[in-house]
């Protein structure tokens, strides 16, 4: 089977995860999505080689890039013994402010429990917060992914942004409220439309960063 999907995934074995985050020292928005402006892309691809640098626009509007959240996560699509992809999606706010994270390499403080492994995880793991920034439990959730599953060969990841004109959420999680529910999914598949809930509390879906990215995990 390893043989097989070597074959299949010739030139694309690494998924590498770009997390880009942006501020304007009042408001952090979150960015995977290779598909929007320059000034926000993200490197998110799957390749031959492991990215090992994370790659992300400049930023625009008065929001610059954040170093210390913006960093790469490399998966291994031939690696059987760890055929899970769990994405552990952590959302912090301090009543005026969202910010999104799924990355297992920023401080303790914000950690989210992304990884890839021999099993499926079930429960969210996030680190507790930190300057007035609290965990939000109805937005941080996992997304567990079989990666040998040929028959859901398409990892179709929904990059769901909300905006009420200062502060900006980011979800990929098809597990929660309606309102913000993305269509995150893995398939037989390829998603080509973005699946988006409308929003709520004054926070509305932009088409601008709102982008599905779709993975073929067998090449």
């Amino acid at each position: 089977m390893a043989i097989e999907k070597q074959d299949a995934t010739a030139g694309g074995r690494y998924l590498n995860i770009h997390q880009c985050l942006y501020s304007n020292g009042s408001d952090n928005y979150t960015n995977i999505s290779p598909d929007v402006g320059s000034e926000y892309r993200a490197g998110t691809n799957i390749s031959g080689v492991r990215d090992t640098q994370v790659q992300c626009g400049p930023g625009s509007y008065g929001h610059t890039v954040q170093p210390w959240s913006s960093k790469v996560f490399s998966v291994d699509l031939w690696d059987s013994s760890k055929r899970y992809l769990n994405i552990h999606q952590c959302l912090y706010s301090n009543g005026k402010d969202n910010y999104t994270n799924i990355s297992p390499d920023v401080g303790s403080e914000y950690r989210a429990g992304t990884n890839a492994s021999g099993v499926r995880d079930t429960q969210v793991q996030c680190g507790p917060g930190s300057y007035g920034h609290t965990v939000q439990p109805w937005s941080s959730k996992v997304i567990s992914v079989d990666m040998w599953d040929f028959s859901k060969r398409y990892l179709n990841i929904h990059q769901c942004l909300y905006s009420n004109g200062s502060d900006n959420y980011t979800n990929i999680s098809p597990d929660v409220i309606p309102e913000y529910r993305t269509g995150t999914n893995a398939s037989g598949v390829r998603d080509t439309q973005v699946q988006c809930g409308p929003g709520s509390y004054g926070h509305t879906a932009q088409p601008w960063s709102s982008k599905v990215i779709s993975f073929d995990m067998w090449g």
